[in-house]
């Protein structure tokens, strides 16, 4: 009697055991998977934070970001930067060869400017992105296009989407924008970093 009383414990025990299991499973897995991603998406976010940090400077260097659509540029960037010519050739040899290079996409490339064209770059050659969307274009605005003075804020923005780990709970956050959409609020992500300028030059010049 008491062996078949056991017998009858340890069986209820095994199956309450594959119960608790299949329930606590996905709860894991989830939390597994949703740690990762976020890891993911913080370590993209980090790497592009660094790029427009640096555009940000550059533009301070130079006293302006010139205007893509007129060719123009700073006498700084003109005598002294990246040609455009070279920085925004689509045959540029490290974008080519680049690990990421399907980043160079940017949806306003026919107006960039040097510095924005270099900033693809950047991210084109960054092997510390992870999950960067190759489907929807990276846009980069820097400004102002001329320092109206000694000390005004120069910036470099930088929009981009981020894809996400298959399967991760992060994937199917919603919310209800302004306008009605409704998307996930850490797919499309918006980076702007600042500084100061160092110099007030005359007027824009001819990119080269």
């Amino acid at each position: 009697m008491l062996k078949r009383i056991l017998k009858k414990m340890r069986s209820d025990g095994g199956a309450s055991s594959l119960i608790s299991f299949l329930l606590l499973a996905p709860l894991f897995l989830g939390a597994v998977f949703t740690i990762i991603d976020f890891t993911f998406w913080n370590a993209d976010r980090n790497q592009v934070d660094s790029i427009a940090r640096d555009a940000a400077r550059t533009v301070a260097i130079y006293g302006g970001n010139g205007n893509g659509s007129t060719k123009q540029t700073t006498t700084i960037e003109a005598n002294y930067g990246t040609k455009r010519s070279e920085a925004c050739s689509s045959g540029r040899a490290d974008i080519v060869n680049a690990p990421q290079k399907y980043i160079f996409v940017n949806a306003n490339k026919s107006n960039a400017t040097g510095v924005e064209c270099n900033v693809l770059a950047a991210m084109a050659n960054s092997t510390g992105l992870v999950s960067i969307s190759s489907d929807t274009p990276v846009v980069v605005n820097c400004g102002p296009g001329q320092a109206a003075t000694i000390g005004s804020r120069t910036f470099c923005k930088v929009t981009y989407t981020y894809n996400g780990l298959p399967g991760s709970p992060m994937s199917f956050l919603k919310i209800r924008n302004s306008d009605g959409t409704v998307t996930n609020p850490l797919s499309l992500n918006t980076i702007t970093k600042s500084s100061e300028s160092e110099v007030k030059l005359p007027a824009l010049v001819a990119a080269k």
